[in-house]
């Protein structure tokens, strides 16, 4: 009797041991190689702008290096939100999280495939890939306002002008069209940056506007009043106007997809990019799909805005003092 007793506690014991190590663990697919990459998705329907977290487990050799290829348009329809850095499972197991959303009309889209790079015993570039994941898109408005009606009233139900009236009409017209061109000239100066024209002489470096204008954010303390989406959408503007003015880009009227690209075609270094965007996507999130993050989050936010800017300003090269000739 005793016997069995002590078999049955140990059952039990070994069971509950085994039990948190099954839920921690996410198989990788078998395949005929050394390396493999799987993904899961932890939801399948999503609203318009709202993240989902991808998990990403890869098998590879113990001490290989590799690369998981998140940037640019690799995950098209969706934007990288976070990147959480690999945990290292076991030598030959590595997991990463990947939180994305996508801000397009709503529909069925895809997850597209994630490569995972790597240089095989030749010393060539080679890659395995996830499957696509299917998502459906959703949007939380009621059908009456999502609905797109037809254009009320034909053309033929304007009345049209007499011949004195059309007089004052062109007349009318012409002077629109003229402050219309004064006002263009106008703020052509004031967006010379944009275009690539020299800056004013007036105006501060971009890191030194940035950062005082990192720091009238904090200090304005928004986030204490519950002002979050207003935080963010002034987070967003100084981090573009600073990555604008930095990298010669057009920021103004710009998406974060079309400053991302313009950015890359300047040349901004992928892990600064990626700091770039961690931000500029979270406060899209929180612009457009009204999320609100806790203020631990909104806090580490700016905190990431101030290193972006210290570590992209440009450096100072200390020139080398050449003594003077001495006096005769």
């Amino acid at each position: 009797m005793k016997r069995w007793l002590v078999l049955g506690l140990l059952i039990i014991v070994a069971g509950c041991t085994d039990e948190p190590a099954q839920k921690d663990s996410v198989p990788v697919p078998e395949g005929p190689g050394e390396w493999a990459v799987a993904a899961w998705a932890d939801k399948t329907e999503i609203q318009v702008g709202e993240a989902l977290t991808l998990d990403v487990a890869m098998r590879h050799p113990a001490g290989a290096e590799f690369l998981l290829a998140t940037g640019g348009d690799q995950l098209t329809p969706f934007e990288l939100v976070e990147q959480i850095e690999p945990d290292s499972t076991t030598p030959t197991e590595s997991r990463v999280k990947l939180r994305i959303a996508a801000y397009r009309l709503p529909g069925e889209v895809a997850i597209p495939p994630i490569k995972l790079e790597y240089q095989n015993e030749s010393g060539e570039l080679a890659s395995v890939e996830t499957q696509p994941i299917p998502i459906v898109l959703v949007t939380s408005l009621t059908p009456e306002v999502a609905e797109i009606h037809d254009i009320k009233g034909p053309m033929a139900d304007l009345p049209v002008p007499s011949r004195r009236g059309r007089i004052w009409w062109l007349l009318a017209a012409l002077v629109v069209a003229a402050l219309a061109y004064l006002i263009y000239w106008r703020f052509r100066k004031k967006g010379a940056e944009l275009l690539g024209e020299p800056l004013p002489r007036h105006l501060a470096p971009p890191e030194v506007e940035a950062e005082e204008a990192l720091r009238r954010l904090v200090e304005a303390r928004l986030l204490e009043t519950g002002k979050v989406r207003q935080f963010y959408i002034e987070l967003s503007d100084i981090m573009k106007r600073y990555a604008g003015r930095r990298y010669a880009v057009r920021y103004l009227e710009r998406t974060t997809s079309e400053i991302q690209r313009d950015l890359r075609v300047a040349g901004i270094k992928q892990q600064k990019q990626l700091m770039l965007d961690k931000i500029l996507v979270t406060s899209d999130l929180v612009k457009f799909a009204r999320i609100a993050p806790p203020d631990d989050e909104s806090n580490r936010v700016v905190r990431e805005g101030f290193r972006f800017v210290d570590e992209t300003k440009p450096k100072l090269v200390a020139q080398e003092l050449v003594p003077s000739e001495a006096q005769p």
